[in-house]
């Protein structure tokens, strides 16, 4: 998959339909991005802020950003443009708007009710990936096998699948991982060709060795 977003001319992401004033946010991106003064509170505890923030944590609730593949998707992609309804948010300006606020709380040490315990990708790339023509994989496997195991996956072999794109390995290495094969077996179309335990006894052997 990582190759598909890699070759992309860009990455078109559909978060659903317009709800919870998920309307405001493109333009209250735009304007804190502009604004660059997350610390004062002349301008943080202005209704129309406060307002805006609040639609943007519930915006970042939605179940695009809690799936495991969504990291890759934005790792990968030359360009990417999220779409609520009718509205569109350039995924670049998206970014430094939840990274300025994340620094906000972090400098007055409090976390934001809002966005709870959530899984977050725009940290995890910041933290864990860097985004340039050739992504850098600046995390282990193991590593990321930690930290992407708060977001969701369709099926168990997917949180090991999509490691070998994101983690930091070399190509002997890589050939060592399980290949993804989503494929019936051969002798039994009912079950899967690569049982799930065994993706995760030759991840963990992987990781040992």
């Amino acid at each position: 998959m990582g190759g598909i977003y890699r070759n992309a001319f860009g990455v078109r992401i559909f978060l659903g339909h317009l709800a919870d004033d998920s309307d405001i946010v493109p333009s209250f991106v735009k304007k804190l991005v502009q604004l660059n003064a997350i610390d004062d509170p002349t301008i943080m505890g202005q209704r129309n802020i406060v307002r805006g923030w609040i639609a943007l944590a519930a915006l970042m609730r939605r179940g695009w950003f809690t799936r495991q593949w969504c990291v890759q998707e934005i790792a990968f992609a030359k360009t990417a443009t999220l779409y609520v309804g009718s509205k569109i948010i350039e995924w670049q300006d998206f970014a430094d708007a939840v990274m300025l606020l994340n620094e906000r709380n972090r400098n007055q040490s409090t976390k934001s009710a809002e966005f709870g315990s959530s899984p977050n990708p725009i940290l995890t790339q910041h933290s864990y990936l860097r985004q340039s023509s050739q992504i850098g994989r600046l995390a282990s496997i193991e590593t990321l096998a930690s930290v992407l195991s708060s977001y969701n996956v369709r099926g168990s072999r997917d949180a090991i699948y999509a490691l070998r794109s994101l983690g930091k390995i070399t190509w002997e290495t890589k050939n060592q991982l399980v290949e993804p094969d989503y494929g019936p077996h051969q002798s039994n179309p009912r079950l899967c060709a690569t049982p799930t335990p065994h993706v995760y006894a030759k991840f963990v052997k992987f990781v040992v060795e």
